[in-house]
């Protein structure tokens, strides 16, 4: 057997012979005095000999001989070498370290984070202590993780290791530096950010020439080697070649002949051709061997389109096209390996370009799940196409729709492939059907897809579906188009031939349990009903199997019946157990087991009958949801899962089926049986039954395989002999086989039953009156000719699945024939038969899950649905009172006519060829208004029949289309987006107005205007509410509530804080107190604009287009409101963009049109989202009072000032750079939200401290805005004391512990209180009151709020501030000066004088070094602001203080500056930025690796003049900032 050594190598192996850039790896031996005769071995590197010799040789090693191993990837010094070497004094705590890497290295196989994180903790202590040993100490780290396979956590430690370098000024060896980044990049760990690092420190270590050329030797190498050029290397190198004054088009030429051999080029992003395709074309026309290499490669992140873009530009496919490059060689590697990947993009060009190629006729190509278009395009050229099978055979048309132009696919249309198109085409005819008419060859497609699927023998179900599937063909172009194949399906919808049909095909209800059936009445009578005065729901029966019994359960008490008898009874009330109908059961020897689920979604518990007070809690985990089948052994109950006893703490029941002969059992096991032990419940060998692995032998030779999991096989019982499902030999028997395409179903009757598909099968049983029934999955079933056709469901009274469809399949063989005439009759049933019964019979609703054709129930219980007449015609026409047959007929006939009213509905409506409302054409959408909506809902698509049933339940829709009686499953929740629309229409309007939306989302907002008026929801009395129901709350949306003079209807819920807030929409003008005794809160209001106006303006829209963007009108409103320009011109051009978390959030031309930079623009936001939305939507509305004037000139800039002007609510003027800096101190725009808070609603008890005492920092010391600070700040804490705050809290806050109190109990909504403290509990959490006029003692109030922690530590902030820990701050706000607070020349004069006389520094030596000192964030850019420096004297005094040792110059991420405090340093994660490890304790930081304060973010909690003088005093002290002594244990070995 021959290796390939090079491969080898490559994954980091070790190879036999030499192999390129490897060196040889050795076996070294060395001997110690204290081991005597035994020596150690090391593997080493050939190059690192003396390094290993002089690593070992601190504990007193000596070598003694080596052999040669074989060839291995060169390796850097690293640790414990490296500082061994260079810092010997220090040597024993290299060697400590290297036991916690081991230590690291045994956690990392089993516990990868806590590993990473004793790393990180490490690493920490070496940053404050030994910096020097970071850099091979991190790397090592990283060859720990590599070993475990987390290439990521690798990256990371390598990273740090670099970062350690610059953060730390490290001196770098050039030599060992280069191996280390080959063999990290070589291993995958060498991430983009670190290789751009590497090609600036280069400029920094060596000259600009030998830069350039090793970062493009490293790139090079590492692509060589497996590795895909990273998307920012052009740029790197780029700056390079500047630096070098190189000639770029040269030097990139030589980079890409290096590159273009190399395998990984293929996995290259996008960015790369699109930088080097100007350099690529060149290559290309010159180079026969470049376009070979092109052509050769299958790019594995590039769209096909792009692809082809490059290929074009560099020649490749001329040279397709002429015949210098293979074509047929090309198409079917490319299009092959290509197109199937999910990112490949839509084929165009390259479809374009298959139709041009020569040389394709007779070729064969095999594609998975391609694009039409591509195979037309293949087809076309001559190709033979197979298409692979797959989930969904169908080829999918959804992109086709999509695109501006669209080919007609005829020779697709015309292929073998037509089925499958049309199988797509089926799939998108709701979205795109007028698309599809536009061709002849989909027009072709169409009518394949249309053809009609039913049978004379077709079921109601099959009806059903195919109503389903041609349901949105019912249009005017539809029916001109594919009448013929609409009228073969209405010739299949006479209604009493249907009824008649399904009445033949039988109801699951022709059989019973006579005592299962009872036990479950009593059971629910005795559990009682609930529910509303129309719709009641009886407390849910659940099933459970314990062969031969069946387990009848409801509400926590389980009986279990045999044939006739009830063999036994429990009752279960468990503490903290919820949810009884999701309970599972199981019995042995009388015993019960019961499995219930607990409160708080705790999990799961165990409990037993014979001992209820023992409780085992099992945790969280899924309970077996499929068939199972278990059977009683001597020693307990034989399961799936093994043998569970009397008393078992661990549940065994309810997973899986077993199988079982009368001697020995069996399980599943893959395709196949294994053995099972009754005594033991362990699995042994695998094997069949005898009279099975018989049965079954035939067939397998015929290539079929076993399904175990439709198989069944027991012995039979007394109370299972008559089963209709079969017995033979004394079994119950049923096999379900396999092939690729079909299925046979055998039992020891001598039966077979082959199926023409894989549909699954559970049984065959006799049907009563004559014929059989197949147990399917979805009840019964009939078989002709190999096909399976489901019968529709038996319902019970209520519109629910009759009790026997939750029969467990062993249960089955207990069903007997419930009324042998009746069945007679049913199988005698003529249309003529049922037509009394049909026109008697209401209407069904339509199914809940908007699926209307299903074989689910319809949702809540419709017990007012069968009427005296109804079921009086049903008894006489079945000869039989009893309503378990006499409901289901009448549900079968109300579905019934519900089909045929749908179809005549559909059918009349596209004939009619009546309008179809206002901009009916269009699909409603909210992309123009998104803004409007924060949450959940904003990018939804609507549809109109939503908001026309919205309408119809307020009673106010106009007549222009017919409505469903129950349009339930139509409705759907509406966000402030769309309610917006519906108050505020000439909002919307303006919003599609903007510039540069695409024609689809004007259309879009054209599609929403015409639906909310045509709805009748938009009047000048509409309005919103809401009010807040308990997570139990019975409303939902599309539920009518109000006064009945005034009724609203439910249009949202959201959840929020363990409650639901609801959303109701009225069209009274009334707003009610209350609902249900819940205060209701005033929401939208209509602004009164004319809904015709709006329309006749958007038409004029549709018609002449926007109006132009004026740029003065922007400056306007700047100029009125006080805004800069990019707030206003934001809100002129309606993209505020407060629903975007992207600085960069507006397009490229869009923000070219406004004249805004990314950074104004992502300021103006910031302004925005600062203030109401509904102040932005009021504005927008006061300038569009005239609609036909906003589209065709703009918005009333006047008006909008005037309102701004009257509603606004005026803080002091801030700079509106604050807005984006504070943005980058909290996450997710909080802190630009809370400062806008404090500026709309001043010193509230929940304004937020910590943008109080940054803003009292960040404020000039003569901004008048101050004493309007330190007002806010006492008004703040005079609320705080005094406002009581109210939170859940859920069960893992210990507050109940650590106040004392008693534990919560389920169910019970007890109060308890302690001090200060009120604790209500209810089922999902506690709802804490915390009451600060109750306080007695603030400190041990404060000891007590650190004890609870969690979500209460908010209060000790309003503790402090109660107890005075920021009144300094408001007392120096009221202090006039002038300059910064962080000048120490203004907030500290006299310790600049201190400093300038202790250290012999001149005084802006020491105001530069004190700020360096105390600041958190003293970056470049704020020191030259807040001492008003240019560069140039900034960069001086810096250089005076790293001469003198008061400071150190390094590169740190992230800190804005270049010179530091001697010692440690702490980083940190955004939007914290690092600091210095011995300014923590001014700033109150968490002893944690990162910086993280308790506030939030870092701010100061006293004047900065007073932590100025702080730090000067701590300094003074002998407290200076220095490394600390390196500390490390000799850990031993266990």
């Amino acid at each position: 057997m021959s290796y390939d050594n090079a491969a080898i190598v490559a994954q980091g192996g070790v190879a036999a012979g030499p192999v390129a850039g490897a060196v040889p790896l050795l076996a070294r031996a060395y001997t110690h005095p204290v081991l005597e005769d035994r020596t150690v071995v090391r593997l080493v590197h050939e190059p690192l000999r003396e390094v290993e010799d002089l690593s070992l040789a601190v504990l007193g090693m000596t070598p003694a001989g080596e052999e040669p191993v074989g060839y291995a990837r060169p390796r850097a010094v690293g640790f414990p070498a490296w500082p061994i070497i260079h810092d010997p004094a220090n040597a024993r705590h290299a060697l400590n370290l290297v036991a916690e890497l081991k230590r690291a290295a045994k956690l990392a196989r089993v516990k990868l984070r806590p590993a990473k994180d004793l790393i990180d903790d490490l690493a920490a202590r070496l940053g404050a202590s030994a910096p020097h040993f970071l850099p091979t100490f991190l790397e090592e780290a990283a060859r720990v993780f590599l070993a475990v396979g987390n290439a990521s956590y690798a990256a990371q430690s390598f990273s740090k290791a670099r970062q350690a370098e610059r953060t730390y000024a490290l001196p770098v060896d050039e030599e060992r530096h280069r191996a280390v980044l080959l063999e990290f990049a070589l291993a995958g760990a060498l991430n983009a950010k670190e290789l751009t690092n590497e090609s600036k420190s280069l400029l920094e270590r060596v000259s600009a020439q030998d830069a350039l050329e090793l970062f493009i030797r490293l790139n090079v190498d590492r692509v060589r080697g497996g590795l895909p050029p990273y998307a920012g290397m052009s740029t790197d190198l780029r700056r390079l070649i500047r630096a070098a004054g190189a000639d770029r088009a040269a030097t990139e030429a030589g980079l890409l002949v290096d590159l273009l051999g190399a395998p990984a080029l293929a996995q290259a992003p996008m960015t790369f051709w699109k930088t080097y395709l100007r350099t690529l074309k060149a290559l290309g026309r010159q180079s026969k061997e470049t376009r070979a290499a092109l052509a050769a490669m299958v790019p594995e992140h590039v769209p096909v389109d792009d692809w082809v873009g490059v290929l074009e530009a560099t020649g490749v496919a001329d040279a397709l096209r002429s015949g210098e490059i293979d074509a047929r060689d090309w198409v079917t590697r490319y299009v092959r390996r290509r197109c199937a990947a999910w990112d490949s993009g839509y084929p165009r060009k390259l479809s374009l370009l298959v139709r041009e190629l020569p040389g394709l006729t007779g070729v064969g190509i095999s594609l998975h799940r391609p694009e039409p278009e591509l195979v037309d395009a293949l087809l076309s050229a001559g190709m033979s196409v197979t298409l692979e099978v797959t989930w969904s055979s169908a080829l999918s048309m959804d992109n086709w729709a999509e695109q501006d132009t669209r080919p007609g696919l005829e020779v697709l249309a015309a292929s073998e492939h037509a089925e499958a198109a049309a199988r797509g085409v089926g799939d998108i005819i709701g979205s795109s059907l007028n698309k599809l008419l536009e061709h002849a060859g989909t027009r072709s497609l169409l009518h394949t897809w249309a053809r009609s699927r039913l049978t004379d023998t077709s079921t109601l179900l099959e009806v059903e579906a195919e109503y389903e599937r041609l349901e949105d063909l019912w249009t005017p172009r539809g029916i001109d188009e594919l009448g013929e194949e609409l009228d073969q399906f209405t010739a299949h919808c006479d209604g009493d031939e249907l009824l008649a049909t399904a009445l033949r095909g039988g109801l699951l209800t022709e059989l019973t349990w006579p005592t299962l059936e009872a036990v479950s009445a009593r059971l629910q009578a005795e559990a009682g009903t609930g529910g509303g005065q129309e719709k009641t729901q009886a407390p849910k029966i659940t099933f459970h199997e314990a062969w031969p019994a069946v387990g009848v359960a409801c509400a926590g008490t389980v009986v279990w019946v045999d044939g006739d008898k009830e063999v036994a009874t429990a009752s279960f009330a468990p503490p903290k157990g919820v949810n009884p109908e999701d309970w599972k059961y199981t019995l042995i020897n009388g015993v019960t087991g019961c499995l219930f689920n607990t409160a708080n979604y705790d999990g799961y518990s165990m409990i037993w009958s014979n001992d209820p007070g023992t409780i085992h809690d099992q945790g969280w985990f899924y309970p077996g949801r499929g068939r199972t089948l278990s059977f009683p052994v001597p020693e307990g109950r034989l399961t799936e899962q093994g043998l569970q006893r009397i008393g078992d703490s661990q549940p065994l029941f309810d997973t899986g089926q077993l199988f079982h002969d009368g001697r020995g059992f069996w399980r599943e096991a893959e395709d196949t049986l294994e053995e099972v032990d009754p005594d033991t419940g362990h699995p042994g060998r695998r094997s069949l039954p005898t009279r099975m692995a018989e049965l079954i032998e035939p067939h397998l030779r015929e290539g079929y395989a076993l399904d175990p999991d439709l198989t069944f096989w027991m012995p039979t019982l007394p109370t299972t002999e008559g089963s209709l499902l079969g017995a033979a030999e004394g079994l119950h028997t049923w096999v379900a086989m396999h092939d690729a395409d079909t299925r046979r179903f055998l039992d020891l009757s001598g039966r077979v039953l082959t199926s023409n598909s894989l549909s699954p099968a559970y049984g065959r049983l006799e049907r009563p009156g004559g014929g059989t029934w197949i147990d399917s999955p979805r009840g019964l079933a009939l078989e002709a000719d190999g096909a399976f056709s489901d019968l529709a469901p038996t319902l019970d009274a209520g519109g629910r699945l009759h009790l026997l469809h939750h029969l467990p399949q062993s249960g089955w063989h207990q069903l007997r024939v419930r009324d042998a005439a009746v069945s007679a009759r049913l199988r005698a049933m003529t249309p003529a038969d049922v037509a009394g019964l049909l026109e008697a019979a209401p209407s069904a609703p339509h199914a809940e899950t908007g699926h209307y054709f299903t074989n689910e129930p319809y949702g809540e219980e419709w017990t007012d649905l069968i009427t005296p007449e109804a079921r009086g015609t049903a008894e006489r026409l079945l000869g039989t009172t009893d309503p378990a047959l006499v409901d289901a007929v009448v549900w079968l006939a109300a579905r019934v006519k519900r089909l045929v009213a749908d179809v005549n509905a559909a059918r009349a409506r596209a004939q009619s060829r009546q309008p179809i409302g206002t901009f009916g054409t269009w699909a409603p959408n909210v992309k123009t208004i998104s803004w409007t909506g924060r949450g959940f809902y904003q990018d939804q698509d609507l549809s109109r029949s939503a908001l026309m049933a919205y309408g119809d339940r307020l009673n106010v829709a106009t007549s222009q289309e017919p409505r469903a009686e129950d349009d339930q499953d139509q409705l759907c929740y509406l966000g402030d987006n769309v309610l917006v629309a519906i108050t505020h229409p000439e909002v919307l309007l303006v919003c599609a107005a903007a510039p540069m939306h695409s024609v689809a989302e004007v259309c879009g907002s054209a599609g929403l205007l015409g639906a909310i008026v045509d709805s009748g929801m938009c009047t000048p009395l509409t309005r919103t509410y809401s009010f807040s129901q308990s997570l139990n709350g019975h409303y939902n949306i599309g539920d009518v509530v109000g006064p009945p003079a005034a009724p609203g209807v439910i249009v949202d819920r959201t959840w929020k804080a363990e409650e639901y807030r609801t959303t109701v929409l009225t069209v009274s003008g009334t707003v009610p107190d209350s609902i249900d005794s819940c205060p209701t809160t005033a929401g939208w209001g209509a602004s009164g604009v004319g809904a015709r106006d709006v329309v006749a303006a958007f038409e004029r829209l549709l018609t002449a287009g926007p109006p132009s963007w004026d740029r003065e009108r922007a400056e306007r409103l700047a100029e009125g409101t006080g805004w800069s320009y990019a707030a206003a011109a934001l809100l002129m051009a309606c993209r505020p963009g407060i629903d975007e978390w992207s600085r960069n959030f507006l397009p490229k031309e869009l923000r070219a049109l406004l004249g805004l930079k990314v950074a104004e623009a992502d300021a103006g936001r910031q302004f925005l989202r600062g203030l109401d939305t509904g102040l932005l939507v009021s504005m927008i509305s006061a300038g569009a009072r005239d609609p036909m004037q906003a589209v065709a000139e703009g918005l009333d800039v006047e008006a909008m000032i005037a309102y701004w002007a009257e509603h606004a609510v005026h803080g002091p003027d801030l700079d509106e750079e604050l807005f984006t800096e504070i943005d980058t101190l909290w996450q997710f725009g909080e802190g630009a939200r809370q400062l806008h808070h404090l500026l709309r609603e001043g010193g509230q008890a929940d304004t937020s401290v910590p943008v109080m005492l940054w803003l009292a920092a960040r404020l000039r010391r003569d901004d008048p805005a101050r004493t309007w600070l330190a007002d806010q700040m006492e008004a703040h804490k005079r609320a705080v004391g005094t406002e009581a705050v109210t939170m859940h809290i859920g069960t893992e806050c210990p507050v109940r512990s650590v106040l004392g109190l008693p534990e919560r109990t389920p169910g019970a909504s007890a109060t308890h209180t302690s001090g200060a403290w009120t604790v209500t509990g209810s089922d999902y959490y506690d709802e804490v009151t915390w009451n600060p006029q109750a306080v007695t003692d603030w400190e041990a109030e404060k000891l007590l709020i650190a004890a609870i922690g969690g979500p209460v530590q908010e209060l000790r902030i309003r503790a402090d501030a109660v107890t005075g820990t920021y009144d300094a701050v408001m007392q120096d706000l009221r202090v006039a000066g002038a300059g910064f607070n962080q000048d120490p020349l203004a907030s500290a004069p006299e310790v600049v004088d201190q400093v300038v006389a202790e250290l012999g520094l001149d005084q802006d030596q020491a105001r530069y070094w004190l700020q360096i000192l105390t600041l958190a964030d003293p970056t470049d850019e704020h020191i030259q602001e807040w001492n008003d420096w240019g560069a140039v004297r900034r960069q001086e005094v810096a250089a005076a203080l790293v001469e003198r040792g008061l400071l150190v110059e390094a590169q740190r991420e992230r800190s804005g500056r270049n010179v530091f405090l001697p010692g440690g340093w702490r980083e940190a994660t955004i939007p914290n930025r690092p600091m210095e490890v011995w300014k923590a304790p001014l700033y109150h930081l968490e002893d944690y690796i990162r910086v993280r304060s308790p506030l939030g973010a870092v701010v100061a909690q006293e004047p900065l003049g007073t932590l100025f003088t702080r730090a000067w005093e701590r300094y003074r002290s002998g407290d200076v900032p220095a490394y600390v002594e390196l500390r490390t244990e000799r850990r031993r070995r266990r």
